[in-house]
């Protein structure tokens, strides 16, 4: 006869308790992986984003004032602390707009166009004034003619009756829908012409932008625009003459909800502006970008022989 031997209830209470345990612990250690996981998802997403939108921004600010003649009347470049217009001939999201022409006395010595748009702006090469602006390639009859092409929905810099210039706005939405920023930002919008925008980064809560100006024409920088005494000009010719740099700041969330991360303080100082946090910022991490760029100019990099 077998002498059989059962398992006491406190032994019992004993293996479950150890089983729980282990399981509990098991529980966390997946959880906060999960947790770190999905974190770092987001923002690795949300630094993809950062990067073609940056990008974005910087092809705009380069091409401030581009292909806009020295006559035009519609101002090319203005900050008024909320929004920032751009005005240019390119829209960096409209092929339709890119590339250019060249006339020579009625003949067109040079077509670069990505797209097969036949409206154009001419601007003449030696006075940088608008010669006319056409719907069907044709070049003006004498002179060196610079041509742009022009996008349908362009709505300023009115030449020949056809607007020719694109009005680029940024500024921020007027509330927040993704339930992965924090509630209290804002997505920063690109406006080109009209419209309710779209969003080219989401999480800002907070934009500014500065300029360094020339102001005494020797070819170096001498001010900023943060600076005391230092004021942005607001006629095209100085703007052109005087802006050497266009610096865009942009206060963001970096990464999503991290309840167990505390942001250690209330504010960013970046260049000698301080960025106030939005309400409930502790659990999120946060920081300023800055996108610099340096117009290039009416022709932009389009290098122009008047000699044959």
């Amino acid at each position: 006869m077998s002498d059989k031997k059962g398992y006491s209830i406190i032994e019992l209470l004993i293996t479950l308790i150890i089983v729980g345990l282990i399981l509990s612990a098991a529980y966390y250690t997946y959880t906060e992986i999960f947790r770190s996981m999905k974190e770092e998802s987001e923002s690795v997403e949300l630094q993809m984003e950062k990067v073609i939108g940056a990008e974005l921004i910087r092809l705009d600010l380069e091409h401030m004032g581009y292909g806009i003649a020295y006559d035009a009347t519609d101002s090319i470049l203005n900050w008024d602390g909320n929004s920032l217009t751009i005005r240019s001939t390119l829209n960096n999201t409209n092929k339709d707009t890119y590339g250019w022409v060249l006339c020579n006395d009625g003949i067109m010595i040079s077509d670069n166009r990505v797209k097969d748009n036949d409206k154009i702006v001419y601007i003449d090469v030696n006075t940088g004034n608008y010669t006319s602006a056409v719907t069907d390639a044709t070049c003006p009859p004498t002179g060196i003619q610079l041509g742009l092409p022009f996008a349908d929905n362009a709505n300023a810099c009115n030449v020949s009756g056809h607007n020719t210039c694109n009005t680029i706005i940024y500024r921020l939405s007027t509330s927040q829908s993704l339930t992965h920023c924090n509630p209290y930002t804002r997505n920063l919008l690109r406006v080109a012409n009209a419209g309710t925008g779209s969003p080219v980064l989401n999480c800002v809560a907070s934009i500014n932008v500065t300029f360094d100006l020339d102001t005494d024409g020797d070819g170096t920088i001498d001010c900023n625009t943060t600076s005391s005494g230092c004021t942005m000009p607001t006629t095209n010719s100085d703007i052109r003459e005087q802006v050497k740099r266009i610096n865009f700041y942009i206060l963001m969330q970096e990464g999503g909800l991290n309840k167990n991360y505390v942001y250690p303080n209330s504010s960013i100082t970046v260049d000698g502006i301080t960025f106030s946090l939005p309400t409930d910022y502790t659990h999120y991490r946060w920081k300023v970008i800055k996108i610099s760029a340096k117009p290039r100019g009416m022709f932009g990099s389009i290098i122009v022989k008047t000699n044959p």
